[in-house]
Parts: C-alpha cells; sequence; structure tokens
C-alpha cells in the first residue's frame, strides 16, 4: 500500500462501501488524467464521503432508495453501500481530498 498523488482531471465513483460508525469509507473509483483511466479503491475519510455525496448532489445526482443498500452480519454490524454501477455516471471534476490516503492494490 502506498500513498497516491493527488493528480487527477476527475474522479467517477463505482461504488462505496463503509461500517457503520467507522471512521472511513471504502470507494471504488476511476480516476482520469491525461486520457488514461485508472480503476482503483481508495480509503477516504467520512467527512470526505459527506463532501463527495454532497458535490454528486449539487451536480444533479439524485439518491434514491434503490440506490443504498444496508447489510447485517451475523455480530449486529451494519455495512452501507452506495452502488453507481448500474445508474447514470457523473464525474466530479475540481474535489479536492482533505487528506492523504492511501490506494488499496498490488
Amino acid at each position: 500500500m502506498s500513498n497516491i498523488v493527488k493528480i487527477y482531471e476527475e474522479i467517477s465513483i463505482q461504488s462505496i462501501v463503509y461500517e457503520n460508525g467507522d471512521y472511513e469509507a471504502e470507494i471504488n473509483c476511476t480516476l482520469k488524467y491525461k486520457n488514461k483511466n485508472i480503476r482503483t479503491k481508495l480509503m477516504i475519510s467520512q467527512t470526505d464521503l459527506n463532501r463527495l455525496l454532497a458535490k454528486l448532489n449539487c451536480q444533479g445526482y439524485e439518491f434514491g432508495e434503490d440506490f443504498i443498500e444496508s447489510h447485517y452480519l451475523e455480530d449486529g454490524t451494519e455495512l452501507i453501500e452506495f452502488n453507481f454501477e448500474n445508474k447514470q455516471q457523473h464525474a466530479i471534476h475540481n474535489f479536492q481530498f482533505m487528506n492523504t490516503y492511501t490506494q488499496i492494490g498490488a
């Protein structure tokens, strides 16, 4: 795992998963930079997650009930998933993360 450089032109999110009460969320996304698409996973803070969702909302993205799924594990843990895969894709431009993040992958 390594810190990623925050150089990208846009972000397209495929899905977001987080555990209820956790401080971080995992986003599966595509970063676009110089006509290259890099599909990756990032761990981001809840603050940046809220900022991303607010930015999407301002761009006209509507969050319906079919968009969010809750999964309950045997120990009572709730996982929340936002799935953008089969929905209209919205690219996010000019977004600056508040923190440095870690890219998940080999």
